[in-house]
């Protein structure tokens, strides 16, 4: 299934019959496939149907009414896979502090914090400075 048209050239709007010749179906099955344009507000209630009644309903697991559990499980896992008593934070994952001191900073500064690396920044700006030297800006 797919919501592209053939006319573009996409890969995904390609028939099965030019999937053939990419290797993408195989071409014993082409007398199985089925090419159907038509809207999707048209095929997918039907298709949902037709799912729908083939197959026995089960038992609903209410997904959402469990999220914060499974947000807790997440974060816990996550959490484990690091170190207990340091963190390696930032893009470059080149600072290290300890569960201690990241309290101590959200305590003394309220969270979210943003903790800036000066010299990263004096670099950034450098660059753009040099990337730009040859611009000036025009003048209507």
């Amino acid at each position: 299934m797919t919501d592209a048209r053939p006319d573009t050239g996409g890969l995904s709007g390609a028939t099965p019959s030019e999937a053939v010749s990419w290797g993408k179906v195989d071409p014993d099955r082409l007398p199985d496939a089925v090419v159907c344009y038509t809207d999707t507000t048209i095929a997918m209630p039907l298709l949902t149907h037709y799912a729908l009644s083939r197959h026995k309903p089960r038992k609903s697991r209410r997904l959402y009414d469990q999220r914060g559990k499974m947000m807790q499980a997440l974060t816990r896992e996550y959490f484990a896979q690091q170190s207990e008593d340091a963190r390696r934070i930032g893009p470059g994952a080149g600072l290290i502090v300890t569960k201690k001191e990241l309290l101590a900073v959200a305590r003394k500064h309220g969270t979210p914090v943003v903790v800036i690396d000066h010299e990263v920044i004096r670099r950034n700006y450098a660059n753009f400075r040099r990337h730009l030297r040859g611009c000036r800006p025009t003048t209507p």
